[in-house]
């Protein structure tokens, strides 16, 4: 037996990506520095060139330091790293510097100046190819990519019971078989793992 599922709600039936945080180099005082965000929405497009995609909202400051600098690098939130990326999803970079704010950890990129967040299960650097405004979809070409050999082979070790976090809308989140209500926080605690 089936559920109706609304139009509306339809988009869940395809979302399965995981939960990141999104690093780019933004604007500060006379040099740049990095900011984070998260992102609940990304997709693969193609394997042959590789092309990623994700969504930001235009009106966000990530939109526009991934503009201006070309660059970004994704990065896929882990259980521990949850508080993190709900409060970097929450309060803008104009007002807060997230990284220092939730003891986020930076390490240069391989390949493109903007930092990974090694504590993340996976890191990918990327250069933009493309940026619509009206949809938020941000195209992008992998460069570089880095994952947790607990967690990743040729695909999610599930075996392992190390996951990727998924939003599933609102302050619900999944990781692995486990439903996590995670509501906005103010400023979170340091991180407890190196994970």
């Amino acid at each position: 037996m089936k559920k109706i599922v609304t139009p509306a709600d339809s988009y869940r039936i395809l979302a399965n990506g995981p939960l990141l945080m999104v690093v780019t180099l933004g604007q500060a005082g006379d040099g740049l520095r990095p900011e984070v965000s998260t992102v609940a929405w990304s997709v693969p497009i193609d394997t042959n060139p590789p092309r990623l995609a994700v969504i930001i909202d235009c009106t966000h400051r990530t939109w526009h330091s991934a503009l201006e600098q070309g660059e970004c690098t994704l990065n896929v939130v882990s259980r521990e790293l949850l508080p993190r990326a709900v409060y970097a999803g929450t309060v803008s970079s104009r007002e807060h510097d997230k990284i220092a704010e939730t003891g986020l950890v930076t390490v240069a990129g391989s390949v493109i100046r903007t930092p990974i967040l090694p504590q993340c299960l996976a890191n990918i650097e990327c250069r933009i190819v493309s940026q619509t405004a009206e949809t938020g979809l941000v195209l992008l070409e992998p460069l570089a990519a880095f994952a947790d050999e607990e967690a990743f082979y040729a695909g999610w070790k599930m075996e392992n019971g190390i996951y990727p976090v998924q939003h599933l809308g609102g302050e619900r989140f999944q990781c692995g078989g486990d439903v996590l209500i995670q509501p906005a926080l103010n400023i979170p605690p340091a991180p407890a793992s190196g994970r």
